[in-house]
């Protein structure tokens, strides 16, 4: 496995763990095509090497996340408010990324 899928994976066991219940993965990996036709989507996002995850859930535990990935090794934490989610990296995020 990359080494930035495990960083990635491993943050997020973290956070589950530190949490309490693991936030469902609303957008995880993405091949290129898939990538392309995600509105919206950079086109070097972090998704095309598991180096992000979007993870949902009611707003309670999008605050939770919030405040507590960054412990975990995430970089960069965004909420979507309008679509209810919340964009986690573990690389830093480039010009627009997503």
């Amino acid at each position: 496995m990359h080494a930035t899928a495990r960083r990635t994976l491993d943050a997020y066991d973290a956070l589950g763990q530190d949490l309490g219940v693991y936030p469902p993965i609303t957008s995880g990996y993405r091949c290129p095509a898939h990538n392309d036709a995600t509105p919206g989507a950079d086109p070097t996002s972090w998704h095309q090497v598991l180096g992000a995850l979007d993870l949902g859930g009611d707003p309670q535990l999008l605050a939770q996340i919030i405040r507590r990935a960054p412990r975990h090794g995430y970089v960069s934490v965004r909420l979507n408010e309008r679509k209810g989610y919340v964009h986690l990296a573990v690389l830093p995020e480039r010009q627009g990324g997503n």
